[in-house]
């Protein structure tokens, strides 16, 4: 089973981890807040963006190994 072992990609993924984590939290807020379905959307499609860059990253450690 594949691990990522190099320091400095772990370090990258957790901080977009983190930051796709803020995000969200954000849009959290957004929606309690009352936030047009339009802009909570269009933060929500960024997050997925983020998210997709994460799994994409995670899934070609797991095929090289």
């Amino acid at each position: 089973m594949a691990v990522i072992s190099n320091e400095r990609h772990k370090r990258d993924l957790v901080l977009r981890l983190k930051r796709a984590e803020g995000q969200l939290r954000g849009i959290q807020a957004m929606i309690e807040q009352g936030a047009e379905c339009e802009r909570v959307t269009q933060q929500l499609s960024a997050v997925r963006r983020a998210l997709d860059k994460v799994f994409f990253q995670v899934l070609a450690c797991a095929i090289q190994a």
